[in-house]
């Protein structure tokens, strides 16, 4: 083998291993990201919970209730450059209102100003890339979306999982009774994991703590089913 022939071999061999190894770090860094994710959002979850059953104890009924079972009412807890990623939402007739409002009517009962916690992925990745609330009747749910599967969620697709809670928890429905998740050791265990990019995260946290007030979407909007 010549010289030549052997140094461009080399290099071939050199080029291929360097590929390998930035397809292994920036999988390690996916991985780690969305673990990272998953501890906030699971965190998240419980934060608008309590806001929710917080406003309850004041009023007597939940956030944005109009005790109409048939015309459920949803927001979408985006930020101001996730909300693009919230359409076209459910298949079947509904009431879609502001995250601004929800924050809003919030703030007004609660008496305070509070922070808004939103899910870290800007762009959506397998699985939507934002927070649910919905109340229909008496009944209320929050959904947020996992990338990693845990015996508390529901498992959709690789790589997009959803966990429910709801004051009214079925199998049908996979939901869960809040108080019921909240105490599961192994939603408690992984809620309270460390952030391993914390500063990242924290960057994050302080761009859209208070993002709503900025939000050019306001109001509400009925939607009707798909197909109509």
């Amino acid at each position: 083998m010549t010289a030549s022939l052997l140094l461009r071999k080399t290099a071939e061999v050199v080029f291929f291993l360097c590929g390998i190894i930035a397809l292994v770090a920036a999988s390690t860094a996916f991985t780690r990201f969305q673990q990272d994710a998953d501890t906030l959002r699971l965190r998240h979850l419980q934060y608008y919970n309590d806001l929710i059953e917080r406003y309850y104890k004041i009023k007597g009924f939940y956030p944005l209730q109009n005790n109409d079972p048939k015309t459920p009412v949803y927001v979408f807890i985006a930020n101001s450059n996730q909300q693009k990623f919230t359409h076209p939402g459910p298949p079947f007739a509904h009431l879609e209102v502001s995250c601004r409002e929800f924050i809003a009517e919030l703030e007004k009962v609660l008496g305070k100003k509070i922070d808004e916690f939103y899910d870290p992925q800007d762009k959506p990745e397998k699985k939507p890339n934002f927070y649910i609330y919905m109340v229909r009747g008496d009944r209320y749910a929050i959904t947020v979306h996992l990338h990693n599967e845990y015996p508390f969620a529901r498992r959709k697709a690789a790589g997009y999982n959803t966990v429910t809670v709801s004051n009214r928890s079925t199998s049908a429905t996979y939901t869960i009774l809040p108080r019921r998740l909240f105490a599961n050791k192994v939603y408690k265990k992984a809620a309270a994991a460390a952030i391993v990019d914390k500063p990242f995260f924290d960057s994050l946290k302080e761009r859209y703590l208070h993002d709503s007030k900025k939000s050019r979407k306001t109001g509400r909007t009925n939607r009707p089913a798909a197909g109509l």
